[in-house]
């Protein structure tokens, strides 16, 4: 798979403030528009920080990552969402393969993923803070490869239409990710906070035009073609996300979010 470019934007909204960034990488650069199939942040300003919201998270999209930092955000709603578009394509390998010899590309090259977010204080409880909720998600990397003439060893495959990238017709793959979590931090000592933020998940995908892999399963007959599959699961009783911050001076929250955008880096380059 060869990604030609990518092209995210990010618009978010806050009250009456509206804020738009964007960013183009060329083909003749690596695309650092996720990693892998995740966003590196979420919201304007995480993406801003090149996802560094663990370290200087101060709104209210920080309990998608670390809800103890939502002590430091004010009361807001926020609404942003990320326009992202992955090009992909591929150049095949002809009739020793399954692809065909040609440059191909798919469809589908434009997504939108909403992020909402919203703090609140004014609550009365009194071992709580601040009680956040926020809704985001993962997506836009999904396939959509056309059922164009196949390659010459189509003809070998059995029931194979003879059309599409691996010779079974239009092909690719459909994975998206949606979370719902409401998130609850404390201040326990001056600089010193604590967090949870149970999580609802929803889960779905959709895969097609790959029987030719069919035999490599334990049930070959549901591998591909079955439509949207959906799951939904939770991390309340079993795995809730809990987080501590502690305050530390400006120049150093400064440092860490430096640090945390280089490793976020790094780690891209060692896959």
């Amino acid at each position: 798979m060869i990604v030609k470019n990518s092209i995210t934007a990010f618009v978010a909204g806050s009250g009456l403030a509206l804020a738009v960034a964007g960013g183009l990488q060329l083909a003749s650069s690596p695309a650092f528009a996720t990693e892998g199939y995740f966003q590196y942040g979420f919201g304007a300003r995480q993406k801003a920080l090149a996802g560094a919201g663990v370290a200087d998270g101060r709104d209210a999209t920080t309990a998608s990552l670390n809800p103890a930092g939502l002590v430091n955000a004010p009361v807001e709603l926020q609404i942003s969402g990320t326009l992202f578009s992955p090009l992909r394509g591929f150049t095949g390998s002809g009739a020793v393969g399954f692809t065909p010899d040609a440059d191909d590309e798919s469809h589908s090259n434009y997504f939108v993923v909403p992020n909402l977010a919203f703090t609140y204080r004014d609550h009365g409880l009194p071992f709580v803070d601040v009680i956040g909720v926020t809704v985001y998600g993962n997506g836009g990397m999904n396939t959509d490869y056309p059922a164009r003439a196949g390659s010459a060893f189509c003809g070998f495959i059995p029931n194979s239409p003879g059309t599409g990238p691996l010779c079974f017709g239009k092909t690719g793959v459909n994975l998206q990710q949606a979370f719902l979590s409401v998130a609850f931090a404390k201040t326990l000592l001056p600089g010193l906070s604590v967090g949870v933020a149970p999580i609802l998940a929803r889960q779905q995908i959709e895969i097609e035009g790959l029987q030719g892999f069919a035999g490599n399963s334990i049930d070959p007959a549901h591998v591909t073609n079955q439509g949207t599959d959906v799951s939904w699961g939770g991390g309340a009783a079993s795995r809730p996300r809990v987080g501590g911050g502690a305050e530390l001076p400006r120049r150093r929250r400064r440092q860490l979010a430096h640090l945390d955008a280089r490793v976020r880096e790094l780690s891209w380059h060692l896959r």
